[in-house]
C-alpha cells in the first residue's frame, strides 16, 4: 500500500512538471514568433521592467485583498449577489497566472532579443491591469452596496416621506375624479374610475413591507431589510402612478376638443395622400388603402359628434383617430418614399434642364453676336 502511493505521488508531480514545461514551451514558442522590428526608440527596458514588477506585486495583493472581500462579501449578501465578484477574481487569477509565467521567462537562462524583452514586459502589464480592472469594479460595486445597507434608517425615513406625499395625491385623485364625474360621461372615466382605490390598497401594502423592513434591520439582517425597501419602493412609485393618472385623465379631458380637432386636420391629410397615391397606376394598391380610408372617415365622423356634443366621451374617439392615421401612415410610408425620390429626381432633371437652356442660350447669343460682326 506505502508503496503504490508513493508511486502514485511520484507520478504526479513528474505530471505537474510536464505539463509546466509544456506551458512555458509554449509560451517560448509564442513569444519567439513575436515581431522582431527594432525597437522604437526611447524605449528605457529598464524602466519598463521595474514597472512591470511593481505592477506585478500590487496585482497579487489585490487579488489576495479580494479574497478575503469576497469572504466577507458572501457573509453579507445572497450568492447570487457575490457570483459575479467570484467570477472576476478567478479572471484575475488566471491572468495574474500567465503574467508570473512571462515574468519567469524573462528572469530565466534564456535571454530574449530587446524587441521581444518589450513584447514579453508590455504583455504582462496588460495582464495585470486586466486583473486589477476586474476586481476593482467588483469593490466598488460591492463598497456602493454597502454605502445603502449603512444608510438604510435613512433611507427607510425618505420613504416614509415618499408614502406620505402619496397618500396626499391619492386623497387628490379622489377628489377630482368626483369633480370629473359631474362633467364627464362615465364611459371617459372608466379606465381611471377605480385607480384611486387601487392606489390606496397598493399603498397600505408598500406601508407594511416598509414596517417589516423596520424589523428585519433592527434584527440585523441588512440585506434582507434592503430587499424589503425596494420592494416597498416599487410597490409605493405603482400607487403615485395610478393616482397621477387620473390627473393625466383630466388633462386629455380639458384639451379633447383642441386635440380631437388637431387628429381629424391630420388624419385628413392622410386621406389625401391615400386617394392620390392610390390611383390605378398609383406605388399603393386600392385594395390595401380603401379599407384604411374608409377606417379613418369613420373615425373623422365619431370625432366631429363628439366636437359638437359635448356629453358625449372624447377619449375613446380620440384613440380611434389616432390607431387609424397610424395604420394609413403606415401604408403610405413606401408610397411616400418612392414619391418623394421621384420628386427629388424629377427636380434634379430640371435644373439639369435650366442649366443646359442657359448654356444653349448663351452659346446663340454668342454666335448671333459673331455674325453681326
Amino acid at each position: 500500500m506505502g508503496t503504490a502511493l508513493f508511486i502514485f505521488i511520484i507520478g504526479a508531480v513528474l505530471a505537474a512538471i510536464v505539463a509546466l514545461s509544456t506551458s512555458n514551451s509554449n509560451m517560448r514558442k509564442r513569444i519567439e514568433a513575436a515581431p522582431t522590428a527594432g525597437l522604437m526608440p526611447g524605449v528605457d527596458l529598464n524602466q519598463l521592467d521595474a514597472q512591470a514588477n511593481s505592477a506585478l506585486m500590487a496585482a497579487d495583493d489585490l487579488v489576495h485583498t479580494a479574497d478575503q472581500e469576497l469572504a466577507f462579501a458572501q457573509a453579507q449578501f445572497s450568492s447570487s449577489e457575490t457570483q459575479a465578484f467570484a467570477k472576476a477574481i478567478d479572471s484575475a487569477k488566471a491572468e495574474l497566472s500567465r503574467a508570473f509565467e512571462l515574468r519567469r521567462l524573462l528572469d530565466d537562462d534564456h535571454p530574449e532579443t530587446p524587441v521581444q524583452r518589450h513584447h514579453m514586459l508590455n504583455e504582462l502589464l496588460d495582464r495585470c491591469q486586466r486583473a486589477t480592472n476586474a476586481i476593482k469594479s467588483q469593490e466598488q460595486q460591492f463598497a456602493s452596496k454597502r454605502d445603502v445597507l449603512a444608510n438604510i434608517p435613512d433611507t427607510l425615513s425618505q420613504l416614509n416621506i415618499q408614502v406620505s406625499e402619496v397618500r396626499v395625491s391619492i386623497e387628490n385623485a379622489r377628489s377630482l375624479l368626483v369633480a370629473l364625474s359631474a362633467t364627464y360621461p362615465p364611459e371617459s372615466l372608466a379606465s381611471v374610475a377605480d385607480a384611486p382605490e387601487r392606489a390606496a390598497k397598493l399603498l397600505k401594502a408598500a406601508q407594511v413591507t416598509a414596517a417589516q423592513a423596520k424589523e428585519t434591520h433592527e434584527a440585523g439582517n441588512s440585506v434582507l431589510a434592503l430587499e424589503q425597501i425596494r420592494l416597498a419602493t416599487s410597490t409605493v412609485t405603482q400607487a403615485g402612478e395610478l393616482a397621477n393618472q387620473v390627473m393625466a385623465t383630466r388633462s386629455l379631458l380639458e384639451n379633447a376638443a383642441a386635440n380631437l380637432t388637431a387628429a381629424i386636420t391630420s388624419i385628413s391629410s392622410d386621406i389625401e395622400d391615400a386617394r392620390r397615391l392610390g390611383q390605378p397606376n398609383g406605388p399603393v394598391p386600392a385594395a390595401v388603402l380603401d379599407p384604411l380610408v374608409a377606417r379613418a372617415q369613420r373615425a373623422i365622423a365619431a370625432g366631429q359628434r363628439v366636437l359638437s356634443q359635448s356629453q358625449l366621451d372624447p377619449v375613446a374617439p380620440l384613440n380611434e383617430l389616432t390607431a387609424a392615421e397610424a395604420a394609413l401612415d403606415n401604408a403610405l410610408e413606401q408610397a411616400r418614399s418612392q414619391e418623394e425620390v421621384h420628386n427629388r429626381a424629377r427636380a434634379g432633371l430640371d435644373q439639369r434642364l435650366g442649366r443646359l437652356n442657359a448654356s444653349i442660350d448663351a452659346v446663340t447669343n454668342m454666335i448671333s453676336t459673331a455674325r453681326g460682326a
